[in-house]
């Protein structure tokens, strides 16, 4: 049940989001949840699947790890829900519940409605989640554009974060991209929707992603093609926002992130939250390399076992 407290008074403020065509046609969300599912069959570890009812509909939700098990909710980035953030953190599931819901509005198995991003939309579609999932408490990670959304659940409801954890995090005030590769990458988005074409799918992702699989390619392509995937994160989020956030925060950037450089992330995120308790950059571009998330999940457990 909702709680008296900052969310629960937001809550019954009411933050409406709106109904949004996320997919182009229904063949292409019908490609594109056929590519999830191939995404999913290739966990190596047992997983269970649950709807979850939010203010903004059906969430869904995959598990992996004992129940009993202390929880860990991990909130993906823009366009790749939870089937690849379950292949990367597979590891963690030996000590923990982790918890993967497919963010609302965006391509995967939850409600097509976006929350507001300036209402704390996405803050409080997070705690109905929580809520549903019987969770006072839990650390929380956000990866991208889930960095934006725990933060922006940590502005009214920092009491229910065990401990913190941020992947090449969006959502933190002072970090600025480099425009010049950002404007490049846009122009080659834009390019491949008008003349798609599969061969060229590395080409214009490579600014972003130096490492990409069969799979994720397959999925990056269809979200080029199918996806109404230009969505904002929230934030940026300053210090006065987050003073209240007293649980141990880890920041973990990517050296050539051309959305939130690695360095610069660092140190703004030392100046944000009140208490960064670990951070390193990695040799990697803003989606990950296997090598940098081989090692950020085991510099994860540690950070949580701490």
């Amino acid at each position: 049940m909702p709680r008296d407290t900052d969310q629960a008074r937001a809550a019954r403020s009411g933050n409406p989001g709106r109904a949004v065509e996320v997919y182009k046609s229904a063949a292409g969300r019908e490609a594109v949840r056929a590519l999830y599912a191939r995404q999913l069959a290739r966990l190596s570890i047992p997983y269970r699947e649950t709807f979850v009812e939010t203010r903004y509909g059906a969430t869904h939700v995959l598990e992996m790890g004992p129940h009993d098990a202390p929880p860990l909710v991990a909130i993906h980035g823009v366009n790749f829900p939870a089937p690849f953030v379950a292949t990367m953190a597979a590891p963690l599931a030996a000590t923990h519940r982790v918890i993967l819901p497919d963010i609302v509005g965006q391509p995967g198995l939850s409600a097509e409605v976006r929350p507001s991003r300036s209402r704390h939309g996405y803050g409080l579609w997070l705690a109905d989640t929580l809520d549903a999932l019987n969770l006072d408490k839990a650390a929380l990670a956000g990866i991208s554009f889930g960095g934006g959304v725990v933060l922006d659940f940590a502005t009214f409801a920092p009491q229910r974060i065990e401990k913190l954890v941020l992947l090449v995090p969006a959502g933190i005030d002072g970090v600025s991209p480099d425009l010049f590769s950002i404007g490049r990458l846009y122009f080659a988005w834009q390019m491949y929707h008008w003349l798609p074409d599969r061969s060229h799918i590395a080409d214009t992702v490579r600014l972003l992603a130096w490492e990409l699989d069969e799979t994720q390619a397959d999925f990056f392509d269809a979200v080029l093609q199918h996806v109404d995937w230009m969505v904002t994160p929230p934030g940026p989020f300053s210090r006065d926002e987050l003073k209240n956030l007293s649980a141990p925060c880890a920041v973990y950037g990517a050296e050539h992130d051309l959305f939130f450089p690695g360095p610069a992330l660092i140190e703004a995120a030392a100046q944000v939250l009140p208490n960064l308790a670990d951070s390193a950059v990695y040799d990697s571009s803003h989606f990950p390399t296997a090598a940098m998330q081989a090692a950020v999940m085991a510099r994860i457990g540690k950070f949580l076992e701490s």
